[in-house]
């Protein structure tokens, strides 16, 4: 019951939405009472996704996890990568490519590194803005946007991701993401950007 409860008030909230920005909202619903119970069911409860994002980094790491992502921008779309449904922590969601910082890496170095390993592209250190951090007990995410590169993005790490896609901002909102507060993140790197027409 708590599940039909919650997806009433997602359309409610939706709705709300689109009519006050003016935009359709396509959302994928997704059947699946374990994912309720794990990933949704603690929002309910009135816990923070702060905390709840912390204990389940937490949980899938005995160390800190130091790491960087990059949200590449081209024409008005941002492009995300689909976690593997075999990965510890947020299987199944739309994220942001990036990864761990190694041992003497800069932020910058380990986000080309990284972009390179997972899509194959090659990104000027000064291609990349720090635009947020994320951070919690067992992580301090630092989330940057890119907007120039060389190389068509692939997926170069099938062990990682299933699926790498552009999306518009209306799209976004119809994602499960890796970390809710993506969202805002990339609706506010959307409206930076320079439009298509550019």
């Amino acid at each position: 019951m708590r599940q039909d409860a919650f997806c009433a008030s997602v359309a409610r909230h939706l709705s709300e939405f689109e009519e006050a920005s003016g935009h359709r909202v396509d959302v994928q619903l997704i059947d699946n009472d374990e994912y309720f119970t794990n990933e949704l069911a603690p929002y309910l409860d009135g816990e923070d996704p702060a905390d709840v994002r912390a204990d389940r980094m937490t949980e899938a790491s005995s160390g800190f996890n130091d790491v960087v992502c990059g949200l590449l921008l081209s024409s008005g779309r941002i492009l995300l990568v689909h976690r593997n449904a075999s990965r510890v922590w947020a299987p199944n969601c739309w994220d942001a490519p990036g990864g761990h910082i190694e041992q003497g890496e800069s932020d910058r170095d380990a986000l080309a590194r990284e972009l390179l390993e997972e899509l194959g592209i090659v990104v000027a250190s000064d291609a990349a803005r720090l635009v947020a951090r994320l951070t919690g007990v067992q992580f301090d995410a630092r989330v940057f946007v890119v907007d120039s590169w060389s190389g068509e993005p692939q997926n170069q790490a099938p062990e990682e991701h299933d699926d790498l896609a552009w999306f518009e901002e209306e799209q976004v909102f119809g994602l499960v993401l890796a970390d809710p507060d993506l969202f805002d993140i990339i609706v506010e790197a959307l409206h930076d950007a320079p439009g298509p027409d550019a």
